[in-house]
């Protein structure tokens, strides 16, 4: 019963009335704020994975290109050396030895799990055998017999190593 004695219900007050609508508002806008950060915060994280990734592609292509550069100067090093007999070459050959290791160590370091154990293997005994075999003929261009030197890097056995490599 109403204080005044009137039986009609209480009406409810004016704060009452818009505190819910007020509150649900602020419920829902706290949602929708949480919910760009999150989607702007992702947008981003995606955006530094994908230009890490490029970046590291983009080294990797750099780092090949360097490899197969370098192994060629070394492969036409040691057979210009078999076929002039000039120890000049042996020197040039030297000089970039240590920098298509440190590229392959490079690469090897970006990449640590790109090429399978198998043909990691298969491409190291390769490389170990194109080494004694270039330095194999080195020792014949310095004894003087540049036709045996000549044999070794133009043999069927050293292209066969090349391609593995």
């Amino acid at each position: 019963m109403h204080p005044t004695g009137d039986l009609t219900l209480a009406s409810p007050s004016r704060d009452s009335i818009t505190r819910f609508p007020i509150l649900l508002c602020r419920i829902t806008l706290a949602l929708a704020l949480a919910t760009f950060v999150w989607i702007a915060w992702n947008a981003y994280a995606s955006y530094r994975d994908a230009e890490l990734f490029r970046n590291r592609e983009s080294r990797l292509a750099e780092l090949r290109g360097t490899i197969v550069h370098l192994d060629e100067i070394l492969t036409m090093s040691a057979r210009m050396a078999a076929s002039t007999g000039d120890r000049m070459w042996e020197q040039r050959y030297r000089r970039y030895e240590p920098e298509l290791d440190a590229a392959i160590k490079k690469m090897m370091t970006l990449e640590p799990g790109g090429p399978t154990i198998t043909a990691s293997a298969q491409t190291d005994a390769a490389n170990v055998k194109l080494v004694e075999m270039e330095t194999e003929a080195f020792a014949l261009v310095r004894d003087g017999r540049s036709n045996d030197a000549r044999a070794v890097l133009f043999s069927p056995d050293y292209e066969e190593q090349k391609t593995l490599y």
